[in-house]
């Protein structure tokens, strides 16, 4: 054999051997590549139905605080009885929301503020909440802080205007004071405005409509679980558990002795009795089978019998008098009647838990009554003193209200006092849940991306076909 044929060969050898460790490793190659696409997918999906629960959660919350908005605004309307101008407020917070970057929540929450401090409704409240807004920006204070001071300002207070530079002469009337703060504030409702026409103005916007979007959808899922298990009687069955669990193992315990009874009572008391009357009438009960077939017969055909003989007559033009005979007359049974069982008599036990279970009942019954509370405000109000007074009672002594002097009031103590810098709405967090969501998809379709590529890549150098260069490394 010649070198060149031996050589030959050994490149031939060399080449399927590379060729099978090539394809090896492409296989190798595309089933990692698929590992990887079935985890990212995996992974995607796992993300995903937490980001779909993180939706819904969320979305539940943003419509719990709508809800829980609309409702302190409608008591404190109550209070005034004022309760007909929520549909009118309710706009108003819609068109801010529209024009500014204030959330429609946030506006009631400030309406609230003004209809419980400075016991304002309808127009007066519309005008002192975009007042506030206004005077709030500004004087570069808290809305709600700035709510605080024209509720002060609507009861005929004006002491702490100055403080925001606003001059009010002596002269004028408490009307035209309050007008005049109504107006200060109102001229710099425009600072609000100006707010959209920025960046970050407008995804505030577009923030507040994607709350208003998922508050809509909280509100679906929260009809959905409501209509499934109702909150009342969910609450209801919580605040009564104790009641409720005596009921369930008061019935089972009942229910289980009712059964043991009722078994006790047919196999010992009913059915030795039927046995032994089966036994005594079995021949009669076959007799008895055979009369009443030959009866039902007999009195068929006699009907059957009479009623053509009638159709003739009929036809021939004379009369025939005929009577339906009823199957089974004439039967009379041979065997005896079915002994007569008395009916089984309720043990003690039952007696006592069916006696129980009725209490239980009657209790949760009284409980699903609307409870009658009385906190007897009005009684500790009479008896309530000034932090640091010693007198019995509120106005009582002149020593107390000497030694209160220059002090505020309680309520005009939590009026300043109250925590100022919270956000107007949550636009930060909704803004930072959009662009982390496009984040993660911007983030996947890349990785996805440069796989795709990586697996190109090594599937164009392995179907290159270059053998002597691999038997050559061989």
């Amino acid at each position: 054999m010649s070198d060149a044929t031996l050589t030959n060969k050994i490149v031939l050898r060399a080449d399927d051997r590379a060729a099978k460790k090539i394809k090896g490793v492409a296989k190798a190659t595309d089933g990692l590549t698929k590992a990887m696409r079935t985890g990212i997918g995996a992974a995607a999906a796992y993300f995903s139905i937490g980001k779909v629960k993180q939706f819904i959660g969320g979305s539940i919350d943003l419509f719990n605080r709508e809800e829980a908005s609309v409702n302190q605004l409608t008591a404190a309307l109550g209070n005034l009885d004022s309760a007909g101008d929520l549909a009118g407020l309710q706009k108003l917070a819609d068109n801010i929301q529209a024009i500014t970057t204030v959330g429609d929540e946030a506006t009631m929450e400030i309406m609230t503020l003004g209809a419980s401090l400075g016991k304002m409704s309808g127009d007066t409240l519309e005008a002192a909440t975009v007042a506030a807004m206004g005077f709030a920006k500004a004087a570069g204070i808290d809305v709600k802080a700035a709510m605080t001071q024209i509720s002060k300002a609507a009861q005929g207070n004006f002491s702490t205007m100055t403080r925001y530079g606003l001059v009010l002469d002596e002269t004028m009337t408490d009307q035209e004071k309050f007008a005049k703060v109504l107006a200060f504030g109102a001229d710099s409702f425009n600072l609000l405005e100006a707010e959209t026409e920025t960046h970050a103005g407008q995804m505030a916007q577009l923030s507040n409509a994607w709350g208003d979007y998922k508050e809509q959808i909280g509100s679906t899922v929260m009809e959905m679980i409501n209509a499934v298990v109702p909150f009342e009687t969910l609450t209801h069955v919580i605040t009564n558990w104790a009641d409720y669990t005596d009921l369930a193992f008061t019935e089972a315990t009942l229910t289980m002795h009712v059964f043991a009874n009722d078994v006790r009572y047919y196999l010992v008391d009913v059915l030795p009795h039927h046995l032994l009357w089966f036994a005594d009438n079995w021949v009669d009960i076959f007799i008895d089978m055979n009369k009443y077939v030959n009866t039902v017969v007999d009195n068929m055909f006699l009907n059957l019998t009479e009623f053509f003989k009638s159709i003739a007559f009929l036809l021939m033009g004379r009369t025939h008098n005929w009577e339906w005979v009823g199957l089974t007359e004439g039967f009379k049974r041979t065997m005896a009647e079915l002994p007569v069982i008395a009916a089984r008599a309720l043990s003690d036990t039952e007696i006592a838990l069916a006696t129980e279970l009725g209490d239980i009942n009657a209790r949760i019954s009284a409980s699903l009554a609307a409870p009658d509370v009385n906190l007897n405000i009005a009684e500790k109000i009479a008896k309530a003193t000034m932090p640091g007074s010693s007198s019995a009672a509120v106005g009582g002594g002149g020593g107390g209200g000497s030694k209160g002097g220059g002090k505020s009031m309680p309520g005009e103590s939590r009026f300043l006092t109250m925590r100022t810098g919270s956000p107007i709405n949550k636009t930060a967090a909704n803004t930072g849940e959009i662009a982390y969501s496009m984040k993660e998809l911007i983030g996947l379709q890349k990785l996805n991306n440069e796989l795709q590529r990586v697996r190109a890549g090594l599937k164009g150098t392995l179907n290159s076909g270059d053998g002597l260069t691999v038997s050559a490394m061989m």
